[in-house]
C-alpha cells in the first residue's frame, strides 16, 4: 500500500515482518501485513502486504492491536539488545494492554532464538512480560503453509513463542 495512511479499526491483529507470506491473516484474522522491504511489490509472486513500514517505527495510534505477530524473522528482531529494546518498545506502544506477542520461530534462527527472546523481554522495561515457549509440528499446525527464510528457502519453524504483555 502507498499513498495516505487509513488504519482500518476492523483490523485487531498485527503482523510484522510478513515478507511474500500471509501467515498472519491465515491464522489471526483482522490482520494487517506490514514489511520494510518494498521490493516485494515486484519479487513475490502475491504480494498480501497491506502497508510497507519499519517494525521499529510504526504509523498506527498507542494501544490499537490485540496481538502483534512475527513468523520467523529473519534480518530484523532480538539478535542485537539495542534493536531489540527498540523494536520492543514500539510493539508495546501499539499493544493493548493484556494483549500477546506471537513469535514463530526456529531456534536455530537468531533473530527469533528462544533463549534469547527471553532475555531481550526479561531486559525491556517498556511493561511487564509473561513468556511462555512451546515445541510446535508445523506440519500439523499450520497445514500446508510454507515458511519460508528471506531468500525464498523454505524452512520449517519448531518454536512457538506468547509474551503476554501487561502495561
Amino acid at each position: 500500500m502507498t499513498g495516505r495512511f487509513i488504519d482500518n479499526k476492523a483490523y485487531i491483529n498485527l503482523e510484522l515482518g510478513a515478507g511474500c507470506g500471509n501467515f498472519g491473516a491465515t491464522y489471526h484474522p483482522k490482520c494487517y501485513l506490514t514489511d520494510v522491504d518494498q521490493t516485494l511489490k515486484t519479487t513475490c509472486s502475491v504480494c498480501h502486504v497491506h502497508w510497507f513500514c519499519d517494525a521499529r517505527e510504526l504509523p498506527w495510534s498507542d494501544n490499537r492491536f490485540d496481538k502483534v505477530i512475527l513468523c520467523n524473522p529473519y534480518g530484523f528482531g532480538f539478535n542485537d539488545e539495542e534493536e531489540s529494546q527498540i523494536l520492543l518498545n514500539e510493539i508495546v506502544r501499539v499493544s493493548k494492554n493484556g494483549s500477546q506477542i506471537i513469535i514463530v520461530g526456529s531456534g536455530v534462527n537468531r533473530y527469533c532464538a528462544p533463549e534469547r527472546v527471553k532475555k531481550r523481554v526479561n531486559n525491556c522495561s517498556a511493561a511487564r512480560f509473561k513468556f511462555y515457549e512451546e515445541d510446535i509440528d508445523c506440519a500439523k499446525e499450520y497445514k500446508g503453509f510454507i515458511f519460508r527464510m528471506v531468500d525464498g528457502t523454505p524452512t520449517i519453524p519448531t518454536k512457538r513463542m506468547v509474551i503476554d504483555v501487561v502495561k
